[in-house]
């Protein structure tokens, strides 16, 4: 019995012996092929890309003894059947095992592609792990911006340039359209000359027509612009470009200079981003005789021109004086005017159109004892006015002057601190105003229109919005008109801040006040409240409803 058990036993411990000696092998030692010692992957979960227009920053988890990485992308697709490198656009980084930590950044790349990417851990101890593919496969890089902001616009033509040395073949122009993806595309192959200087110029473009231009590699977007001519210069002007101050006072020293063959009618182009000041010059400026007629006009751009003009003048006989895409001012509301028409003269219209206007004592003054002859219509449309002081947007009071009509349209007027928006001591004027929006204007106890008790002046007002008057409290009241019964009105709407004298209303006068009308009127904003727009659908200037 004793020997049955002890052989029992001892078979039992060869046993044993055996399974433990099995199992101490079995967890590296035992004889493999070495082949088969494979690097763990790349984890997958842990790769992300952070992708800009023509690179990519790869991140991701290292892997134990991997010594360094090689990274595959193409624009083609990437999986286990397909060798490295095996795609037509196939990328293949680190063979070199120059990836040997993260973060690594792929360069070279193009602007809204999508990339397929796969990655491998290497050592030259072990083999090569396997495949690791993004989570979702691929990564789309952002769109690439080599265009700089259309330049030089103008009604028909616009420059364009990009990077200096940027690969690139062509252009593709197009109206600019929110419900329409592409309308009379045209296609315009890059000459080595353009190439070589990295600008084109657009021509043969039609008139206040927003554009959206794109170039191109081949097919690889590299950027995209819109833009939107301007009004095209009037045929039958010269035109002159305005380099600064030094040079206007020459051209109006020195007219003949200046006039070519179109018989004094001249376009003085300001440079946009350009400041033309005059404000310290010892004398105003004064349109000579000599011109028919002038357009200070305004190159379009990101930001309007500056032009200073301290108190512009004109003598003799003038069919227009215009101002176009210009921001007109001066250094304060305290000082100086835009028009200071104070010699003997006729002109036929002044236009200010598409201008912001400010910081200045007035808009257009004819007060000087010198100031003698007539304009025929003084028109203002498309312009904000801010920052205005004692003499308005208008002040012609002189006697022997004559003044046909006044227009103001499409405007904003914001802080006016003279006596009336309008003021006229001229008889047979028409005075219109339509599609504006005026705050914190007028002050307290005058007019928002004073004719100073001349005879047939009629004034038409619709379609307009008047909000708080001048540094208005509790007591403050105006005047709409100084005389009685001399206003026609229609869709004409007044809030509680901007109280009448008992009579001398007009329009409608709204139940809120501005704050409670406007936005932000404090802070330039005029778009209508929701709670409000029903009440004064169809009033006030149309860049508040847009």
């Amino acid at each position: 019995m004793k020997m049955f058990k002890y052989i029992i036993g001892s078979g039992a411990f060869m046993l044993l012996a055996s399974i433990i000696g099995t199992a101490c092998t079995d967890g590296n030692d035992w004889d493999v092929d070495s082949a088969h010692d494979r690097l763990f992957s790349v984890t997958a979960s842990k790769i992300s890309i952070s992708a800009q227009p023509t690179s990519a920053e790869i991140s991701w988890g290292t892997v134990p003894d991997a010594e360094y990485y090689v990274i595959e992308y193409s624009t083609d697709s990437l999986y286990d059947e397909i060798e490295i490198g095996g795609t037509q656009h196939s990328v293949v980084l680190g063979e070199d095992k120059s990836i040997v930590e993260t973060p690594y950044v792929i360069t070279g790349l193009q602007g809204e592609t999508k990339y397929f990417l796969r990655m491998k851990s290497m050592s030259s101890v072990k083999a090569d792990s396997k495949w690791t593919y993004l989570e979702k496969y691929s990564f789309k890089t952002s769109a690439e911006q080599i265009l700089n902001e259309v330049a030089s616009i103008t009604g028909e033509s616009a420059v364009l340039s990009w990077t200096e040395g940027a690969e690139v073949t062509s252009l593709k122009l197009a109206e600019a359209k929110d419900d329409v993806e592409e309308v009379d595309t045209t296609y315009i192959e890059l000459d080595a000359a353009a190439v070589a200087a990295s600008s084109y110029t657009l021509t043969g473009l039609t008139p206040k027509t927003k554009y959206s231009v794109s170039i191109y590699n081949g097919d690889v977007k590299r950027g995209t612009r819109t833009f939107t001519t301007t009004e095209s210069y009037p045929a039958g002007y010269d035109i002159v470009n305005v380099s600064d101050a030094d040079m206007l006072n020459d051209i109006f020293t020195n007219p003949a200079n200046y006039i070519q063959d179109n018989g004094g009618n001249v376009v003085l182009v300001f440079a946009n981003g350009s400041t033309t000041d005059y404000m310290g010059e010892s004398m105003e400026l004064t349109i000579p005789a000599d011109f028919k007629s002038v357009i200070f006009w305004g190159e379009s751009g990101d930001t309007k021109p500056v032009f200073m003009p301290k108190g512009l003048s004109m003598a003799g006989s003038h069919d227009l004086i215009r101002f176009y895409n210009l921001d007109l001012q001066n250094t304060s509301s305290a000082n100086d005017y835009i028009v200071n028409f104070n010699v003997e003269g006729t002109v036929g219209e002044i236009l200010i159109d598409n201008c912001n206007i400010s910081k200045t004592r007035g808009v257009v003054r004819v007060q000087s004892d010198g100031a003698k002859g007539s304009i025929g219509s003084i028109n203002i449309d498309n312009c904000v006015l801010t920052d205005i002081g004692s003499y308005g947007v208008l002040q012609t009071k002189v006697s022997g002057f004559t003044l046909n009509s006044v227009s103001l349209s499409n405007s904003t007027v914001n802080t006016l601190s003279a006596g009336g928006v309008l003021v006229t001591q001229q008889d047979n004027v028409h005075i219109s105003i339509d599609a504006c929006t005026f705050y914190n204007c007028v002050a307290t106890g005058k007019s928002f229109i004073d004719i100073n008790k001349m005879s047939n002046v009629t004034v038409d007002v619709k379609n307009t919005i008047i909000g708080q008057l001048y540094s208005y409290t509790a007591e403050s009241t105006i005047k709409a008109t100084s005389v009685k019964g001399i206003a026609t009105t229609t869709n004409l709407f007044t809030t509680t801040d901007c109280p009448y004298n008992s009579g001398y209303e007009w329009g409608e006068i709204l139940s809120v006040s501005s704050t409670e009308l406007f936005v932000n009127p404090a802070e330039g904003d005029f778009h209508i409240q929701s709670a409000s727009q029903s009440s004064v659908a169809g009033a006030g200037d149309p860049r508040w409803n847009e």
